[in-house]
């Protein structure tokens, strides 16, 4: 299997760029398979566009000069003007791209804007719809998987990530009910949420890392938490749980 056969027929792969304030950016491109399918869902889609309003313009004798204008116009919405409305109006989508869960951003992962949106679907009239080898050929050998559209714009199109729900940590993560309250109005909402996401992740960290840590925050809550006698005995992911529960309780209507 040749080099540029394997290319074509890629999978979506993960890239990174690099953004200006020096942030590492990890995306998944969509490569030719996704953008291929994505483009027939939206041809089809104009098509069926085209189709009623064509058969209602032509359906009496040949068209006349005022009627040509009308069909050059449908003509120009349809079939150019869909791409940019859309990708404007939908955040980088069109219905094609929407069923493929990919979507058109800038190379630095930021939204891709009107200006982009309009220069990538002006290219378009050649590399797609005039010689639309050179989209392939450029998909092909570009590191984005980018289209002669997308390297004047400075876009890309990426599979968008489908993030896994939040868990709700369980009532047992935060101690027992029989643990005493602590007064924590000495914490925030931000030194509460590093709590609670350790005791959600403490299982899968490693032994020593775990205790690092653990250590590390329950010196700084011994600071921040008055403490009751004999809670400087407390092993350290005890005392978390026990402020957390604390501080939990100051905003739920349970006793504890």
């Amino acid at each position: 299997m040749s080099a540029v056969y394997e290319g074509a027929m890629r999978a979506d792969y993960a890239a990174s760029t690099v953004t200006p304030e020096a942030v590492q950016l990890h995306a998944d491109v969509a490569g030719v398979g996704s953008r291929s399918i994505a483009l027939i869902v939206d041809t089809f889609l104009q098509v069926g566009l085209l189709v009623p309003i064509l058969v209602v313009l032509l359906a009496d004798a040949p068209p006349d000069t005022a009627e040509l204008v009308v069909i050059s116009v449908v003509l120009f919405l349809v079939l150019w003007l869909y791409y940019p409305a859309f990708e404007w109006l939908w955040r980088g989508q069109t219905p094609g791209k929407r069923f493929q869960g990919i979507r058109v951003v800038r190379t630095d992962g930021q939204p891709a804007g009107l200006a982009p949106v309009l220069v990538r679907n002006l290219v378009r009239i050649v590399d797609v719809m005039m010689l639309p080898f050179l989209a392939l050929i450029s998909m092909v050998f570009t590191r984005r998987s980018q289209r002669l559209g997308d390297l004047a714009a400075g876009t890309m199109v990426v599979r968008e990530r489908t993030l896994p729900a939040p868990s709700i940590l369980a009532s047992g993560e935060l101690g027992r009910i029989s643990d005493p309250t602590l007064d924590t109005t000495g914490l925030t909402e931000r030194d509460y949420t590093v709590l609670r996401t350790f005791l959600a992740r403490r299982a899968s960290l490693d032994a020593v890392a775990r205790d690092q840590l653990a250590a590390r925050l329950a010196a700084r809550l011994r600071a921040q938490v008055p403490q009751q006698p004999g809670g400087e005995a407390l092993p350290n992911e005890r005392l978390i749980e026990i402020v957390a529960r604390s501080y939990r309780g100051r905003f739920t209507d349970r006793p504890g």
